[in-house]
């Protein structure tokens, strides 16, 4: 496969997981053609690749789709597949499409009516960091945080609506790359409009910067993890906390469950239920030893690479 596309981000982000398939790419001009990421050709900078010709794609290819195919209008409803299929440059690449990758079987599921080529899902990996979440840590804590992670399709206001006494509510802010900032700020905005909620500066919340990566590792080795999300396939936040031991609060979603499983214990579906169990220590620690039996090499970058090098999808390109 030859590269195309790539998309710098997080640490152990989307470029982590496309360095894991480095044994699987050239860059000899032959082969078939990753995207790594659809949405950002056909969505993010569509207007540029048409220009430059990078797309529609011409020759065989095969893509990942990250996007879920419903998501609110403050974020970026045309990264759907829904609305990408509509395109001219998708349907002239189409033919010459020889599969498509996501990273959750359910979205596998639900794309799979819009597209008539082979699907294959993959689960996202991460690297795992030395320092880890201790529960003794967590406890020594005087007064620990519960920390909103992350912005992408997350309801961002539900750290501010979680009525918790014995945490800190902590929002921890996106990437310094002032275009996150400003789409962060533009969904913010949007939502609590919508909402009733107040401005972001009336918030009764800790409001952290961007963390360097050390301090972010500390900073999930004495707390703990809330995610409010609409919708989804994958989340660094998610693969983050597995690989770190850190309890995680989440709303349940079928491509949630795919990573944590049935029967993690820190699922919640409303906010009410999230702040009693962010404040139900030994529930907490149940969770963080839940997170430290269950298994991991599902979120390694061998198994990634293995996973697709040895699917139908890839031996029959």
């Amino acid at each position: 496969m030859r590269q195309r596309i790539d998309y710098p981000h997080h640490r152990s982000g989307w470029p982590y997981a496309i360095r894991a398939l480095e044994p699987l790419l050239n860059t000899s001009g032959s082969g078939v053609l990753l995207d790594t990421m659809i949405e950002k050709n056909f969505y993010l900078r569509l207007e540029e690749a048409e220009a430059a010709g990078e797309i529609p794609y011409l020759r065989p290819w095969i893509g990942f789709v990250h996007s879920p195919l419903q998501q609110p209008e403050w974020f970026a409803p045309g990264k759907s597949l829904l609305v990408i299929s509509k395109l001219k440059s998708w349907q002239q690449s189409r033919p010459f499409c020889r599969g498509l990758i996501t990273l959750s079987r359910w979205l596998r599921e639900q794309i799979q009516p819009l597209v008539e080529v082979p699907l294959l899902d993959l689960k996202h990996p991460t690297e795992t960091p030395e320092i880890k979440f201790s529960f003794e840590k967590f406890l020594r804590n005087p007064r620990p945080r519960v920390i909103q992670v992350g912005w992408w399709l997350r309801r961002l206001c539900s750290i501010y609506r979680l009525p918790v006494r014995r945490l800190k509510r902590t929002l921890l802010m996106p990437h310094v790359l002032e275009k996150d900032k400003l789409r962060f700020f533009a969904a913010l905005e949007a939502e609590r409009r919508l909402n009733g909620i107040p401005p972001l500066e009336h918030w009764d919340v800790e409001i952290l910067p961007h963390q360097p990566n050390d301090d972010y590792d500390e900073l999930l080795s004495r707390n703990i993890v809330f995610l409010d999300l609409y919708a989804g396939s994958a989340s660094n936040a998610i693969v983050e906390c597995i690989v770190r031991h850190t309890p995680v609060l989440v709303n349940r979603q079928p491509w949630v469950v795919e990573y944590l499983g049935e029967s993690y214990p820190c699922y919640f579906e409303t906010l009410e239920e999230a702040a009693a169990k962010a404040e139900d220590f030994t529930l907490l620690r149940q969770a963080h030893e839940y997170l430290v039996e269950l298994p991991k090499y599902d979120l390694s970058a061998e198994h990634f690479c293995r996973s697709l090098a040895e699917s139908d999808l890839y031996r029959n390109l």
